[in-house]
């Protein structure tokens, strides 16, 4: 006979949580899965005694542990061991009900504050996280270190953990006596479980036999073809990959997919393969079910099962993904869930939140934004960017000295509200409270403490101020200056618009404040602080304001600027080539050119210098970024007066239209000479322009800035496919490529 027995714990008054075994157990449920985050439990108990009543108590909380002492359960004792959703308790029948999930519930209500960790330990910080919400049986697969770890604030703590862990291609579960694991899934040859009918290879006394078995077929996921489109340069490609299964069917659905991390076709197709493949994850499902009193064995989750029912002409290996316990006055039975081993769970690794990051982040050391960054400044490169674009006649090592001194008088670098010490995070998804989520506040729901803390715009309930409230690193409050950084992102909102996007803003600020400088003489240099007192407004604190911005600057960044523009990438405007920059790899670099070069091949390189350390951005044609033909199309513009670099009908020249232009002279690598178009990667979506010395300078991707870089390093040396020679040094310039 079973034997299913419960411990109940709640508190009591403020007397603290107790413990209230019960064996009045009149029927149960427990749902565990490997395919879902929470596994779920009801219970009901039977003629309880008065003292149980205290469980529909509002303010307390209610766990439970169901397990059973069947003397061949050996060390499979718990059942399920969870947290109460929902208590409830009828007068007609005097049965209390308790429905719950599992202990993974803790994790998976309550959502991660964002936040990004560098040389991230998985098992050491997912224990540690843990053990804070409440875990205390923990067995977590020791793995390799992630550099980078980024939260954005709009997944629970399972989920971020799961991410975690699927980098590292294991899953992470609950067992049924609540210690979380981490591990990789148990697809052993062996099967651990035989179903059915006993086979004659194996031994009949470890055979269970099965009551019923359900085989469902579900096609709706299922695909017939995957294009997958990504990016790369200027020039956009294509995988696609069928489902040689589905060849005959009806209905073949196209999914088209969007990447953003496939560099090539390749990778692409990858992608495209990976797709099909999820589709076909749980197609096939197996349920069985086992009568529990007979066999007194209890089936786990995540092993693996041989099945042999002839009757169906089912024989062959499956995997567990999931088991339901069902118990009532009519016995007590398993339902098994079994899947195809290959498609029993999915492979797919969340996405990582897109991190509205600088692109000077992943710049190259050596440009101007990786110069300033190593004083510590954040968003280095929109600083350098914004500086460039708005600075005028204004010498740039002073104009962007002083804006740097600005930001950081106005917020010490971070993107904060005025009188606010939160970074800004995006919308929480719920509105339920979570532990150490911030703005958060008992009786305050996530949604409006985060409303709360980034209010901003005058009238709006929660704005501290009767006024609009400064925004970000240029701590915005005229709301044109908000607006300005709304279009520059794309982004009209108060709460979530550009002006929270620090690229945004610190673009906006700089033509805030190049806005102030207007009437002023950028001849006389000196007269750049009445602009930064008109910044402030007017009267004695505008002047206080200036004086201590001028400060700052002298103190920190006067230095740094100055030394920038004396010998990093800021080449003077005209024709100038001699000169030494800065590597993709951060050493010195002298762009020399032959005495015989043309005058316009120096106005062509003089201008692409000009631009080290301007961000990507696909399609751009400066003057603040570049995608990498918009590159060349700009600075041959520059160079060629009224001949600019276009095609008779003037549209404008892509990658593959100059490769494949007859007009261009190819070139061999030996011969190439400085002004030469390097092209990249089968499908060309690459170009860039050589320099001297083996070096070439272009604008390489998404994330990236303009760059001097070596054509022999292994990725250009393996992915180069020829060159274009445009203007030959003997000839006149030459500038139409006809139609």
């Amino acid at each position: 006979m079973i034997n299913v027995r419960g411990r109940i714990t709640a508190e009591i008054g403020n007397r603290g949580y107790r413990e209230f075994p019960t064996s009045a157990i009149t029927a149960f449920m427990i749902d565990s899965a490997m395919d879902t985050d929470s596994d779920s439990f009801s219970v009901d108990l039977g003629s309880p005694t008065p003292d149980l009543k205290f469980l529909i108590d509002r303010d307390n909380e209610v766990r439970a542990s169901i397990f059973t002492d069947m003397p061949r359960a050996r060390n499979a004792m718990h059942l399920s061991t969870g947290i109460a959703d929902v208590v409830s308790y009828s007068s007609e029948d005097h049965v209390i009900s308790i429905a719950g999930r599992d202990m993974s519930s803790i994790a998976t209500d309550s959502q991660a504050p964002p936040a990004e960790y560098r040389k991230l330990r998985p098992d050491a910080f997912v224990k540690a996280e843990a053990s804070t919400l409440g875990f205390t049986r923990m067995r977590l697969a020791r793995v390799t270190g992630i550099d980078r770890f980024y939260r954005d604030g709009s997944e629970s703590y399972w989920d971020s953990w799961y991410r975690i862990y699927r980098k590292r291609k294991m899953w992470i579960w609950q067992e049924p006596d609540g210690t979380l694991i981490a591990d990789k899934l148990n697809y052993a040859v062996s099967p651990t479980y035989f179903f059915g009918t006993p086979t004659r290879h194996a031994s009949r006394r470890n055979w269970i036999p099965v009551e019923r078995v359900t085989i469902t077929k579900d096609t709706q996921r299922r695909v017939g073809q995957v294009w997958v489109f990504g990016e790369r340069g200027d020039l956009g490609f294509v995988s696609k990959a069928s489902d040689p299964s589905t060849r005959s069917w009806k209905k073949r659905p196209i999914k088209i997919v969007t990447s953003a991390d496939a560099k090539n076709r390749s990778e692409a197709l990858q992608e495209a393969w990976e797709e099909i493949f999820e589709g076909k994850v749980g197609a096939l499902e197996l349920s069985v079910t086992i009568p529990f009193s007979e066999t007194g064995r209890l089936v786990r989750q995540n092993y693996m099962v041989e099945l042999n029912v002839p009757d169906m002409g089912i024989h062959g290996i499956f995997f567990v993904v999931g088991v339901r316990l069902l118990g009532g006055v009519g016995g007590y039975v398993q339902e098994v869930r079994l899947r195809e081993k290959n498609y029993a769970i999915s492979r797919r690794v969340p996405n990582d939140p897109v991190l509205e990051a600088d692109p000077a982040e992943n710049v190259v050391a050596g440009d101007v934004g990786a110069a300033i960054r190593q004083g510590g400044i954040r968003w280095a490169n929109s600083f350098a960017s914004a500086a460039q674009e708005f600075r005028g006649g204004w010498p740039f090592d002073l104009f962007l000295g002083v804006l740097l001194a600005i930001c950081d008088k106005e917020s010490s670098f971070r993107n904060v509200p005025e009188s606010g010490d939160t970074e800004w995070y995006p919308k929480p998804v719920q509105a339920s409270g979570a532990p150490g989520a911030p703005g958060a506040t008992m009786g305050i729901s996530r949604i409006d403490a985060w409303k709360r803390e980034f209010a901003n715009e005058a009238g709006t309930p929660g704005n501290p101020f009767n006024r609009s409230r400064g925004v970000g690193p240029f701590q915005l409050t005229t709301h044109e200056y908000k607006v300005w950084a709304d279009e520059y992102a794309g982004k009209s909102d108060e709460f979530e618009g550009g002006r929270w996007v620090p690229q945004a803003n610190i673009r906006a600020g700089a033509r805030a404040f190049a806005a102030k400088l207007s009437g002023l003489d950028p001849q006389k240099p000196e007269q750049i602080w009445e602009g930064v007192r008109r910044y402030n407004g007017s009267g004695v604190a505008a002047y206080r304001y200036r004086d201590s911005v001028k400060a700052i600057w002298n103190t920190r960044y006067r230095g740094l600027t100055e030394d920038i523009e004396k010998s990093s990438n800021s080449v003077p405007e005209g024709e100038k080539t001699e000169v030494t920059v800065t590597d993709a790899n951060g050493g010195r670099f002298d762009v020399k050119l032959p005495n015989n070069a043309p005058d316009d091949i120096r106005k062509f390189i003089n201008y692409m210098i000009r631009q080290l350390g301007k961000p990507y951005e696909w399609g751009a044609e400066g003057p603040a970024s570049f995608d990498c033909s918009g590159l060349v199309i700009a600075a041959a513009n520059y160079a060629g007066g009224d001949s600019k670099l276009v095609f008779a009908n003037a549209s404008r020249p892509t990658t593959y239209t100059l490769w494949k232009n007859g007009s261009l002279k190819k070139v061999n690598k030996d011969n190439l000479r400085a002004g030469d178009i390097v092209f990249f990667r089968e499908d060309l979506g690459h170009m860039g322009v050589y320099l001297n010395d083996g070096h070439f300078i272009h604008a390489p991707k998404t994330g990236d800035v303009v760059k001097i870089s070596p054509l022999n390093s292994p990725y250009y040396r393996d992915n180069y496919q020829g060159a274009r020679r445009w203007a030959d040094w003997y000839v006149p310039f030459v500038t139409d490529f006809g139609g």
